[in-house]
Parts: C-alpha cells; sequence; structure tokens
C-alpha cells in the first residue's frame, strides 16, 4: 500500500500595514496634486492668443469668422467666454448653422463652424430675402438663383435669424406650416422653383422654372404631391417647354393631367 503523504499545515500571511505613514504618504500625494492643478492654473491664466484656428465649411473665410468673434491675439486665452463668443459670431455670420469655440493650450483658440445654405428666398416690399431650409431668414440678397420663391400668405415681416411673419390667424400660420414640412421631404424638391401658398384653398407649385402645378387646397397634401411624383418619374413633361398640370381625385385616388406646349 502506497502511504498517503502528510499535508502541510498551511500558513497564514500577515501584511503589517503602518497607518501612519500611509496616511503622511495620502496627504502628501493629495497636495502635491492640489499643488500642480493650482501651478496649472496659474500658468493658464497668464496664457494669451497667439494664434486662430478655423475648422468647417462655410461661406466666411478664416478672417471673417474671427473678426466676428471679436478676439484678439494678445487676448487672455483662458479668460474667454466660449458661449458669449459663439453668440457672437453667429450674429454676425448669419449663413452659419454652428459654432463652437475651445481655448487650446498654450496658445491656440479653435473655432469650430458649421455652414447653412440658402435654400428658399420670398420678397417683401420689393427687397428679395434668402432663406434656409427652415425657412429662417438669413439675409436680404439680390441673387435668387438656384433658390425656390416662396410666397405665404399676408407676409407682414422679414428679420434675419428669425422665420418670417405672416397669416392672418394661427390657423392658417398651423396649415401653412404643415404644407410646408411635407413639400420639404419631396423627391422632386430640388427641382422645384416655386411654391405659392398665398392662398390655403388654391396652393400652386412650379418645377423647372415652367410647369405649374395646380394642387387645389390642403386636403390630403402628401396624396396629391405622390401623385405629382408620379408624373414626375414618368418623364411626362419630356418634349415640352411649358405646361400646366391639375391634380384631381378620382376612384382610384388623386391623379394628375398635364397639358403642356
Amino acid at each position: 500500500m502506497r502511504r498517503k503523504r502528510s499535508e502541510r499545515p498551511k500558513q497564514d500571511i500577515i501584511i503589517e500595514v503602518n497607518v501612519k505613514k500611509l496616511t503622511r504618504f495620502l496627504i502628501l500625494l493629495v497636495m502635491t496634486a492640489l499643488m500642480i492643478l493650482g501651478g496649472i492654473r496659474v500658468v493658464k491664466s497668464f496664457m494669451k492668443v497667439k494664434y486662430f484656428e478655423v475648422t468647417g465649411i462655410s461661406v466666411y473665410d478664416h478672417t471673417e469668422i474671427v473678426s466676428a468673434s471679436g478676439i484678439k491675439r494678445g487676448d487672455l486665452l483662458y479668460a474667454l467666454r466660449e458661449e458669449e463668443t459663439e453668440k457672437r459670431i453667429l450674429s454676425e455670420c448669419p449663413y452659419l448653422e454652428s459654432v463652437e469655440v475651445t481655448p487650446k493650450f498654450p496658445n491656440r483658440l479653435v473655432i469650430r463652424v458649421e455652414g447653412r445654405s440658402a435654400q428658399w428666398y420670398l420678397e417683401l416690399a420689393g427687397t428679395k430675402y434668402a432663406l434656409d431650409g427652415d425657412f429662417v431668414v438669413m439675409e436680404e440678397t439680390l441673387t435668387t438663383e438656384g433658390l425656390t420663391k416662396l410666397i405665404l400668405p399676408e407676409v407682414t415681416s422679414a428679420m434675419v435669424g428669425q422665420v418670417p411673419v405672416f397669416g392672418q390667424s394661427e390657423t392658417e400660420i398651423k396649415k401653412t406650416a404643415e404644407v410646408l414640412s411635407v413639400i420639404r421631404q419631396t423627391t422632386f424638391k430640388s427641382r422645384l422653383t416655386a411654391v405659392n401658398l398665398a392662398s390655403r384653398w388654391d396652393i400652386q407649385l412650379e418645377v423647372d422654372g415652367a410647369f405649374q402645378i395646380l394642387m387645389g387646397d390642403m386636403t390630403d397634401f402628401e396624396a396629391k404631391l405622390k401623385a405629382v411624383e408620379a408624373i414626375l418619374a414618368q418623364d411626362a413633361l419630356a418634349g415640352y417647354t411649358s405646361g400646366q398640370i391639375v391634380i384631381t381625385k378620382g376612384t382610384g385616388g388623386y391623379t394628375g393631367a398635364f397639358s403642356g406646349t
């Protein structure tokens, strides 16, 4: 018979910790960290703006954005109020969608911008105003090439940075906004050259600057736009230089009757 090996008794491992030394070490570590942070803050308080870095795509060049910020070389970098600077740039540069200002150690101010483009325009008292995709007024404009003309009911004001003031009632404003929201989603939006919403009972569109589309009132407007999309998808306008599409409702839904020249 084999004899079993005798098992050795387990020994407990005892680690002695000097609490006083550990406490002194932790206190020293915290104080050192605080001194380092304090030193960094002191150094930062003397850092001045030496370089400007502008990133992003917009119609404004580097100099225009820096000028709009109101910040100059030599200004204290970490004394700047980023939010106020961002608001100032947006106010001076209406073609910007967003701005982010960030100080970068040791002497660089980074300005990230995102531009927006004009998509619509409207006329008020003989003056043309460019609007972005959300129908916010960007500025007065003389050039309307590539923009869709927007005719709203009873426009009374067009202020930069705001949606035009229009309509005689809350209902009219709401219904018009609903129609605009649907129009923005159409597949032929890029071909629209005019949208006439002066009367919500007689809505008219213009495609390619030559073809007038009579939509009727706002009833089932999304379905009516689908009928227009179907006609345009079939190249029904090919060979014509101008014409008219009348959207009507039949037993099978909305269809468009085209007559052209």
